[in-house]
């Protein structure tokens, strides 16, 4: 009896520590990383990442990281090396192999091991994953295996190996369930894909999964040959090291924040638009369920609705600029169009436009997003075969400068198209929306189309009412030129 119940004991007490250790210590672990406090595993527990059952499958997981003969490659985080003589000699005489770890016990632990196994094309450094000590697009590959959540701003450590790497060069990310710091893989996924990277290939299960990535171009050359600065027009150019784009011309530069070029800070806009913007944050995480409601109250499908203005665009196979793109919720009758080349889309509000790239990237659209301001549009003149804007003019700060913006980054011969709520689409906003009414702070005018805004020299003007009269619609052609 005292046996069995010896035994009992000991059960409970190694499944009290199985559970311990595979979900307290995450819930803390997660907790912890919140406040920006996290590290690697300590020398002195080096024992517990060089276990048996980790070099069991140290080939399967390297054959997943997938090192070619000749390649330059990083291992961040390799501990006491126990993948980094195997990973070595897959890169053969002819490559390298560049460790780095920021704690130079585990470092010296590395050296021992490849001492021991007779290897020279093996390169190790003590350094942070914010400054790793290698050139610019210098690295073929770069794998870390349960070490990403280890380090305490992995954003930065990303940012710092999408430096590194060469263009279309892979960054392979192993992550294992027993490690306390374990992330879910559409965490992993979506965390890397705001870095800049595109995901390639996923290989495992939820015990142990390995996701390669390609380092992408921050913005291709096709982008960069519309874009322009939103102050003078000038030409852009992209600069990696901090990811920006700098005019020559006025000196002004614009932060590349996780693919998004942010031609604006929120914290420095005004009136209607600063309010709107701060509204439209906040909304953006319902907007999308908001609007299959709204059809249903208008009492017509949101197919229906949208295509009578979408449908009426003329693209010609070029490139079309959506003005407030939101949480991109007209893509979805856009993208699949033959006559498409590509979608840009521009919104003012952060929250807008980072859900609409976490939509875009679940969907693998290829749409380019901007932070941006419709009064001052980040384009070149003449670069879009149509450009229109549904939902927001009401409320610029400068309706006509936006108006005047649109007509100058459409091609001639372009037909522009501008949609927002009618007073009756209004008053249905300020019985729905929260904080809608409260913007005007009681001082909302009733709303009338802009229509006397559009520049005289415009052709085939009109203006109708599009969703059973809750939006108005005008539509244009800019001309061409004489």
């Amino acid at each position: 009896m005292k046996t069995i119940r010896l035994l009992k004991w000991i059960i409970g007490v190694i499944l009290g520590l199985v559970f311990f250790w595979m979900v307290v210590m995450k819930i803390i672990s997660r907790l912890a990383a919140r406040f920006g406090v996290s590290g690697p595993c300590p020398a002195s527990l080096s024992w517990l990442l060089d276990n048996r059952l980790r070099l069991r499958y140290m080939h399967r997981l390297l054959d997943c990281v997938g090192i070619q003969p000749g390649e330059t490659v990083l291992e961040l985080g390799p501990g006491p090396g126990v993948f980094t003589v195997a990973a070595a000699q897959q890169a053969g005489p002819q490559g390298k192999l560049v460790a780095v770890d920021i704690q130079p016990k585990m470092i010296a632990q590395v050296e021992r091991r490849v001492k021991q196994a007779g290897l020279s094309n093996v390169e190790t450094h003590v350094a942070s994953a914010y400054e790793l000590p290698l050139p610019d697009a210098s690295v073929d590959r770069a794998f870390l295996i349960t070490v990403l959540m280890e380090i305490p701003d992995p954003n930065r450590a990303l940012a710092e190996l999408h430096r590194v790497l060469k263009s279309g060069g892979v960054l392979s990310i192993t992550e294992q369930f027993p490690d306390p710091d374990y992330p879910f893989a559409f965490e992993t996924v979506r965390r890397v894909e705001d870095a800049g990277f595109r995901l390639a290939r996923k290989e495992g299960n939820f015990w142990t999964y390995t996701v390669n990535f390609v380092r992408t171009a921050l913005l291709s050359q096709d982008v960069l040959n519309v874009l322009a600065c939103p102050a003078c027009h000038g030409c852009l150019e992209l600069l990696e090291e901090p990811p920006s784009l700098h005019c020559a011309a006025c000196q002004k530069d614009y932060p590349v924040h996780q693919g998004i070029p942010y031609f604006i800070q929120p914290a420095d806009l005004t009136g209607l638009n600063r309010r709107f913007a701060r509204l439209y944050d906040w909304f953006s995480w319902v907007y999308r369920p908001f609007s299959k409601v709204a059809f249903a109250v208008i009492g017509m499908t949101e197919a229906k609705g949208r295509g009578e203005v979408l449908d009426r665009l003329e693209l010609h196979g070029g490139r079309i600029l959506e003005v407030s793109i939101g949480p991109g919720v007209n893509l979805p009758y856009l993208i699949e169009r033959p006559d498409i080349k590509r979608v840009y889309g521009l919104d003012i509000s952060l929250g807008q436009i980072k859900n609409c790239q976490t939509y875009v990237r679940r969907k693998g659209w290829d749409v380019e997003l901007f932070l941006g301001n419709a009064e001052e549009l980040p384009f070149q003149n003449d670069s879009f075969e149509a450009v229109f804007h549904i939902g927001g003019i009401n409320f610029f700060n400068d309706k006509k400068k936006a108006i005047q913006e649109m007509i100058r980054v459409a091609k001639p011969g372009a037909r522009i198209l501008i949609a927002d709520e009618s007073e009756k689409g209004a008053r249905g906003y300020e019985l729905t929306i929260p904080g809608f009414k409260r913007s005007f702070e009681g001082k909302r005018e009733a709303i009338t189309a802009p229509v006397n805004l559009i520049p005289p020299e415009m052709e085939e003007l009109r203006l109708f009412d599009v969703w059973k009269g809750w939006l108005y619609c005008i539509e244009f052609r800019k001309p061409f030129e004489k």
